[in-house]
């Protein structure tokens, strides 16, 4: 996901992210199509969902989450306190996730496709024409 790309700038700017419809998403919302942002529904999001991430109990068997939507584990579905997002936040985000988008294709655009590409490590499989 885009924010796994920066998230020292994340932790930096919420107090309570979440990783479904929390601060983040609703900030880079805000800045890319504010149309599609309810503001004034922002705290009812909060006081219904889980605000702290680390309070939630996501359903697990054998270490694998169990569960199959968001609203499974909150009331409506959402995570961390979207009150903390604002659209100057969202272009900040945009503007670092961005960055190491562009960092990132420039330094595969420097590589070898032969280095990039995984070595062989199984045979033909039976019956395959190769």
């Amino acid at each position: 996901m885009w924010d796994e790309s920066i998230p020292e700038l994340v932790d930096e700017v919420f107090e309570h992210n979440g990783p479904h419809g929390g601060p983040k998403e609703t900030a880079m919302i805000q800045h890319l199509a504010p149309e599609l942002v309810h503001d004034d529904r922002l705290e009812s999001a909060r006081d219904g969902g889980v605000r702290d991430v680390d309070d939630a109990e996501f359903p697990e068997r054998y270490g694998a989450r169990t569960f199959y939507d968001a609203v499974e584990n909150s009331e409506n579905g959402v995570f961390g306190d979207q009150t903390d997002a604002t659209p100057e936040i969202g272009e900040r985000l945009f503007e670092a996730a961005a960055d190491q988008l562009v960092r990132l294709l420039e330094w595969l655009d420097d590589q070898r496709i032969d280095d990039l590409l995984a070595p062989a490590h199984v045979g033909p499989q039976p019956g395959s024409r190769r």
